[in-house]
């Protein structure tokens, strides 16, 4: 009976095991609970390409490309490159921010802060 019982103890271990590695890797990422907006990084864009903030906000960048590589580089800013999770920068001060990925020419956008 003893051996019974460690064979099924055995077999749901190694089930949950199983399991275990793929609901995480189904499983999705929530945005930093701080974040003012968040951009979608997809099909190699910036979605949406423009979004507006208050001075004191924080934006977060959703990479969520597949297997592509993207950062997110501003003047004095920049992600690392990454293929998941996600990427979050306070502006403090009001205007205009652009930002674009270095890995791929045609991706940029731009966070206008206002007061």
């Amino acid at each position: 009976m003893n051996a019974v019982r460690t064979g099924l103890i055995a077999a749901a271990m190694a089930l949950l095991a199983a399991c275990g590695t793929s609901s995480s890797a189904a499983k999705t990422e929530a945005p930093p609970s701080n974040v003012a907006v968040t951009v979608d990084i997809r099909t190699i864009a910036f979605n949406p390409k423009s979004v507006t903030v208050h001075a004191g906000q924080t934006v977060a960048w959703k990479f969520d490309d597949g297997s592509i590589p993207h950062n997110v580089v501003g003047t004095d800013w920049r992600s690392p490159d990454r293929t998941s999770g996600y990427y979050t920068h306070s502006f403090t001060a009001s205007g205009t921010y652009s930002y674009r990925c270095t890995i791929h020419s045609n991706m940029d956008g731009q966070v206008v802060v206002t007061p």
